[in-house]
This record gives structure tokens, sequence and C-alpha cells, in this order.
């Protein structure tokens, strides 16, 4: 599980069996002495089937991935388009779970911090279901928001509009025309991200020595 310090927003990992069952647990954060409350979680009772077959029932029995696991998670109402976009990500050696509301995906991130999620809007207008998702993406703390690369689908989709993307708070916007090319086009965004996020790093830190 992971939890952030409000004090300098450092961030841990607590391994499942430090996590209360029940209440909160406190500790005191090594950087800054900030003390962190860790509280039990609640159990969502949400049904889901992930991609791969595997029923996950219930998110208070929290599923975990081997080191170094790609993970990702996709929202779809339509049938055909979510069987194509998991065997592209299948071949991309995605581990998929697939998400039909909040409640998916807030269980989901409860204990896992998930590489990639792709969103389909099924017509002009997104749906509820895809808004309260997509609000939840966009409230993530922002140090594990940039982790996670999201690709949303929609009709007017162009992937070479870097401003659409940013008007629609994601990292690329596609059009459902582009599913047929997600294994090519999927690599090389993410690649870019990297790049962009490491030149931001290596900026920010001569910025700090600079001001010292």
């Amino acid at each position: 599980m992971e939890i952030v310090c409000k004090g300098c927003n450092k961030r841990y990992t607590i391994r499942d069996d430090k996590i209360p069952t029940q209440g909160s647990a406190y500790l005191s954060c090594p950087q800054c002495g900030e003390k962190i409350e860790i509280k039990a979680p609640e159990p969502v009772q949400t049904t889901v089937t992930s991609a791969d077959g595997d029923l996950s029932n219930q998110y208070d029995d929290p599923e975990f991935f081997e080191p170094g696991a790609k993970t990702a998670l996709v929202y779809c109402p339509q049938e055909e388009a979510r069987l194509e976009a998991n065997k592209a990500l299948k071949q991309l050696n995605f581990r998929v779970r697939e998400i039909k509301n909040a409640s998916d995906i807030a269980g989901r991130f409860r204990y896992n911090t998930f590489d990639l999620v792709l969103l389909f809007q099924n017509g002009p207008d997104p749906e509820e279901p895809l808004k309260e998702i997509h609000g939840f993406i966009n409230n993530l703390e922002p140090e594990r928001r940039k982790k996670v690369f999201v690709v949303y689908f929609h009709l007017s989709g162009n992937r070479y509009n870097g401003l659409q993307a940013f008007s629609y708070s994601v990292d690329m916007t596609l059009n459902p025309l582009d599913l047929g090319s997600l294994v090519d086009l999927l690599p090389k965004a993410l690649k870019q991200k990297e790049f962009n996020y490491k030149i931001f790093e290596e900026c920010r830190t001569e910025l700090a020595a600079s001001a010292l």
C-alpha cells in the first residue's frame, strides 16, 4: 500500500501485514517527522471480471503483481473495441484488468498504481461512469498521477494534438480508428513521456541546486 506524507509529500510503501484491519495506525515520517495516518481499507463489494479471465470479486482481497509487471486498466462499453484493446495490450505484455465505474478504479488503485489507463467514450458525449472514472484519475496525488499514462479514445481524438490531450487532462487522445495501431503507437508515446519527465526532473534538480 502506498502512503503519502502530507508534510513533505514523501511516498512510502507499506507492507500488507502492517496495514490495520480496523481503525487507524500512525507513524512518523522519517524525512520530516509529520504524523502519517494509515487507515484500514474499507471493503468494496463490486464484482469485476479481468480481461484474462481472473475473477477478483472483492477489492478487500488485494491483488499484487510481480515486480516490474506492466499493468493496465481498460474502460470500454463497446465489447468489440474492448476485446481489440485487450488483445493489443497483451501483445505489449500488459497485465490487463477491466473497469466499469468509479468504484472499480478506486478499488484497483487502493493497492496498486497502474501504468496505463485506457478510456473509451461511447458516442459524442461522455457517459456518467466515464466522467466519474476520469474525475478519479484527475484527483490522484500529482506524484502518483504522473506515473499513470492515460489514453482517451473519442470520436474527435487526435494523436498529434498535444493541446487537446492537455485540455482533457490525459496523456494522449486517439480516434477509435487508431485502435488497430495501438501496438505501434503506445510504446512510442510511453517513451516520449518518460523522456519528457526526465528532462523536467533534471531541470528541477538544477533549479533546486542553484537556489542553495
